[in-house]
């Protein structure tokens, strides 16, 4: 962690060949530390006094007796002693003997030294590479679309031909140093344990997952997948053992609890989409003033347009406003709950699914009504944390914090449970018991002379609420038959099973429903 050094916002790092100490340039705080290789610091410096307050790249130049810095805000690349004096710097907006047309360099990230060559190569945020001299004259440039479209740093290798670049979208792309493309893979881990987790929550258009880790006092980003897409050290917010966490697309906030100081932050990355950079912008409002000491578990309601948390000692869901206004609050001790660890909300029926580590996995109505409790044993899970439910894929996300993994409960039997109550109560219509976790029904009508041949007929009848229309009569000696499904976001509801026992295939319907 570079926080153990002093360094909040850390934007590039170079490597001195010589002792291996590294070099890191810190954008929030426009200074330059030296640490050895196992993070103790050396010596650092300021960069603000030759006028670099928004340092984003570094590299060592001949021989690394100098050092050499990009700064986005600036515009400049700017050359520096090792021990931080100021020798000079060149202007990159535009490069010296630029050639007419060619586009100029007006957010350098990074930069890199060939000593092969002599020159600089600095990657631009708007997908660019640029090879300069020492001096800032133009050499070449090349894009690095579609492969790196938001470069943010690189490296040379002179002796296999090879620019190497990483991406924002947490990938590296490699190139030729004139600009050919090679290769791309990812920069991160592939799979992560998330040790330390405590809990998760699904943002449910990307369906990422957002770990907490008070132990690193981070929150994990994970693909679905299991990949690992990045990670947001909250250190910086001042947020000090974070207990839950929760991604809010609709106005780019992650809202995140705080257990140890009682608070909810709300944080944002600023214009340039990065979390620890200058223009990141946190609130936040004492949970206590809400009734909540002890708050974990966050979740962003998307259709409510608010955020919520659980208390572990007072047992209730809060909800307040993206703005931090309360919306009131839910006592889910009347189910049970003793000490909620967290809790997510089904946006169609808008039932709630509690962890508690004493009386199991909870579901209540939206008003904390026990409608059924799962035990952790019959989950297979030892010690739960936090949740996050994903309805997209039928499944509830849980940190098991016994074995350190992100466990999956399948919940289909839940999102598409077999309609009940089917009836046909006149001559004119079918109707059925309604399912709060479903958005809409479809009924499949055949004639009865048909099911022998193991057909289920077609598709009748699409709408939010029975009863379904039947007013047309069979031709004498038939009959009609009708099933009716339920439909959400998880897909397509059960038409139940034969008489056998095995499950009525719904693509079996010709025409099916759309």
């Amino acid at each position: 962690w570079t926080s153990t050094f002093g360094s909040i916002a850390p934007a590039g790092i170079a490597q001195d060949s010589g002792s291996s100490d590294r070099f890191i340039v810190d954008s929030g705080q426009d200074r330059v530390f030296r640490v050895n290789p196992m993070g103790a610091l050396m010596s650092s410096f300021s960069t603000a006094g030759a006028g670099s307050t928004a340092p984003s790249g570094v590299t060592l130049g001949p021989g690394g007796a100098d050092l050499y810095l990009t700064d986005k805000a600036a515009r400049r690349v700017y050359q520096f002693t090792r021990a931080g004096a100021s020798v000079g710097s060149f202007n990159t907006s535009p490069f010296k003997h630029k050639p007419h047309g060619e586009p100029q360099c007006n957010t350098p990230e990074g930069i890199a030294y060939d000593p092969t060559r002599d020159h600089f190569f600095i990657a631009d945020f708007q997908a660019r590479i640029f090879e300069v001299t020492r001096t800032g004259t133009f050499v070449a440039s090349f894009s690095t679309a579609p492969a790196a479209p938001y470069p943010t740093d690189l490296a040379v290798d002179p002796a296999s031909d090879r620019v190497i670049v990483s991406d924002s979208s947490g990938s590296y792309a490699e190139f030729t140093r004139s600009g050919e493309f090679l290769l791309k893979f990812p920069g991160v881990p592939v799979h992560v344990r998330g040790t330390g987790a405590e809990g998760v929550s699904v943002e449910r258009q990307t369906l990422q997952r957002f770990l907490y880790v008070p132990a690193q006092n981070a929150v994990l980003i994970l693909h679905p997948s299991g990949s690992a897409l990045g990670q947001i050290s909250l250190e910086p917010y001042g947020i000090q053992s974070p207990s839950g966490a929760a991604w809010s697309p609709a106005d780019s906030h992650l809202y995140v609890v705080d257990r140890g100081s009682q608070r909810l932050y709300a944080i944002t990355p600023g214009p340039d989409g990065d979390f620890g950079s200058v223009d990141d912008t946190s609130v936040w409002m004492p949970t206590t003033a809400v009734g909540s000491p002890s708050p974990a578990g966050a979740l962003w309601d998307g259709a409510g347009n608010r955020i919520g948390w659980v208390d572990e000692l007072s047992a209730r869901l809060y909800w307040v406003t993206g703005g931090f206004v309360s919306l009131g609050e839910v006592d889910l001790s009347i189910a049970g709950a003793r000490a909620p660890r967290g809790v997510d909300r089904d946006p169609i029926s808008g039932q709630l699914f509690t962890s508690d580590p004493n009386a199991g996995l909870i579901r209540t109505d939206a008003s904390g009504n026990l409608l059924a409790v799962t035990s952790w044993t019959d989950l297979g899970i030892l010690n739960p944390g936090g949740i996050g439910l994903s309805p997209e894929e039928g499944l509830l996300l849980i940190v098991d914090r016994a074995n350190q993994a992100l466990m999956e409960v399948n919940l289909l039997g839940y999102f598409l449970a077999e309609i009940q109550g089917v009836a046909v109560p006149d001559n004119s219509h079918v109707t059925w018991d309604p399912n709060s976790v479903f958005s809409g029904y479809r009924v499949v009508r055949g004639l009865l002379s048909e099911l022998s041949s193991g057909s289920y007929g077609a598709c009748f009848w699409q709408g939010a609420v029975p009863p379904a229309p039947a007013f047309e009569t069979p031709a004498e000696g038939e009959g009609w038959f009708y099933l009716v499904a339920g439909e959400n976001t998880t897909g397509v509801g059960s038409l139940g099973s034969r008489s056998d026992g095995t499950p009525r295939p719904s693509g079996s319907t010709l025409p099916a429903c759309p």
